[in-house]
């Protein structure tokens, strides 16, 4: 994702990731990883 980038690119990047942080257990687990070293989402 980039803020200064393409709006359409970012939302559809945005979209991907929040449906897999709710459906796909690998994706959880590295959010969970992610986040316990500090990082975000």
């Amino acid at each position: 994702l980039n803020r200064g980038g393409n709006r359409d690119a970012n939302r559809a990047l945005h979209m991907i990731c929040v449906v897999r942080m709710g459906s796909d257990e690998r994706t959880r687990r590295y959010v969970a990883r992610r986040s316990a070293e500090g990082k975000s989402k």
